[in-house]
């Protein structure tokens, strides 16, 4: 009898993966050999021994046919809100304190949607993402795809923004696969150059930061690599975990006198590379525009993704993100250290993280930090023409889909005041125009330029 049953397990595995392959195949063999089998007995296979693989089949089928239709809205939506007229699309704001209050009038930024870059949603939804840059009257917006646009500050004074595209070859040569996090991170524009940070990976599993630089033209930009980090970091299994995190690649680039520029990198949630004054990683670098070489700044950073020099006041500032909580505003000094990951008001179980207090270890205190995960972008100072105080500055938020008023004590060591106004919107760059006395934002889950003014504040 057991000898009997022995013999009938292989019989059964190859009868079983004979009728899988039946099943799943589209070849000229397995539909003739489905031809042979009566249409009875092909009935009942199916609903017994090969319900599984059929109803596998079916719903691989269901959605690559799901996918085809959303593409297909995805364009007719795309189509109408080239047509959108921003004069109808003007939203009103108020803080939850009530002590400023503003309205956005909202442009459609036209990002490639033919792209595989957009198209490509294999590992979920991308927020459509891009920076803002100015020179001269003209305003530049930057897609994380690489497509560049630009138009004339007066258009604002309109409701048609005249973009017009700059041919360039990051798409083909630097923004490498179609990922969730790959792209380019920043932008800088200085001396007649244009500078772009970008997600560098090499050969497959190893990832860094780096800048390409190509000379000014509004017709192509022909970039070329500038800076390379001199190490990577490496991506173990999963692309997204805790281990390995594209999410803190850092990317931001100020302008920093003669020869010089600011350039933040992330840790890529390597505990071991902030503190690690070889390492370039969770750091802000001092970069040379001359040769591209690079020398530590300021250390122990998670990911930096703001960056605002105070030329009156000498003061360089900076918003970070934290660890399931722990966004921090610093004032950054040059040389110091600001305790990541050992010093961390975040939340994690990882080893390296010990503290939640700076100073009393060594290491400079945040200006603020935030418990909850915000996390914060850019931060723009908020003119005393507009709202009669000083002090007062913007600062953008992801997640909390806010927009954050704060104001900074004189001697940049802890905040006085803060407010936040629900945007609904993922606000990745914020710029302030001193022509129109407004401010232009990026949303990045709507795609639109938004052009702020405030109407009133309360603020004593």
């Amino acid at each position: 009898m057991k000898k009997i049953f022995f013999t009938l397990i292989p019989i059964f595995i190859l009868f079983f993966s004979l009728g899988v392959w039946l099943i799943v195949s589209e070849s000229y063999l397995s539909r003739k050999i489905q031809n042979l089998v009566p249409q009875n007995v092909k009935d009942v296979l199916g609903v017994t021994f090969f319900a599984g693989p059929k109803l596998k089949k079916e719903i691989n089928f269901l959605r690559s046919e799901l996918e085809l239709v959303n593409s297909k809205l995805d364009k007719v939506s795309y189509q109408l809100r080239l047509k959108d007229n921003p004069s109808e699309n003007i939203q009103n704001y108020i803080s939850d304190k009530g002590s400023i209050s503003f309205k956005v009038k909202n442009y459609f930024l036209p990002y490639d949607i033919n792209d595989n870059f957009y198209r490509d949603k294999t590992k979920g939804v991308k927020p459509f993402t891009s920076y803002i840059k100015k020179n001269g009257e003209n305003i530049f917006i930057i897609f994380q795809s690489g497509k560049i646009l630009y138009f004339k500050e007066n258009d604002l004074n309109t409701d048609k923004l005249n973009f017009k595209e700059i041919r360039n070859n990051l798409r083909k040569e630097f923004v490498k696969g179609t990922e969730q996090f790959v792209g380019i991170k920043g932008a800088l524009i200085k001396d007649n150059h244009f500078y772009v940070t970008y997600t560098d990976i090499i050969k497959d599993t190893c990832y860094r930061t780096s800048i390409a630089k190509a000379d000014l033209s509004y017709k192509e930009l022909k970039f070329e690599s500038f800076l390379e980090l001199d190490e990577c970091i490496e991506r173990a299994g999963k692309l997204y975990s805790v281990e390995f995190g594209m999410w803190s690649q850092g990317g931001r680039m100020l302008d920093w006198g003669s020869d010089k520029i600011l350039f933040t990198t992330g840790n890529y949630s390597d505990l071991t590379v902030s503190q690690n004054l070889d390492s370039p990683f969770g750091k802000i670098l001092e970069v040379n525009t001359k040769n591209g070489e690079y020398s530590v700044y300021s250390y122990g950073h998670r990911n930096p993704q703001g960056l605002l020099y105070l030329d009156a006041k000498n003061v360089l500032l900076e918003t970070e993100h934290g660890t399931a909580g722990g966004d921090e505003i610093n004032k950054i000094t040059k040389g110091v250290n600001y305790g990541y990951p050992i010093s961390s008001y975040g939340n994690s179980t990882r080893k390296g993280f010990k503290y939640k207090k700076h100073a009393e270890h060594g290491f400079q205190e945040p200006i603020k930090y935030f418990k909850t995960s915000h996390p914060p972008t850019e931060i723009v100072e908020v003119p005393k023409s507009l709202i009669n105080k000083d002090n007062y500055f913007f600062f953008n938020t992801l997640a909390a889909l806010k927009i954050v008023l704060v104001k900074i004590d004189k001697n940049f060591e802890k905040t006085e005041y803060l407010d936040e106004v629900y945007m609904d919107e993922r606000i990745r760059d914020m710029m302030y125009l001193p022509n129109l006395n407004k401010f232009l934002i990026v949303q990045e889950l709507s795609s639109n330029l938004g052009l702020l003014t405030i109407t009133d504040s309360n603020l004593n």
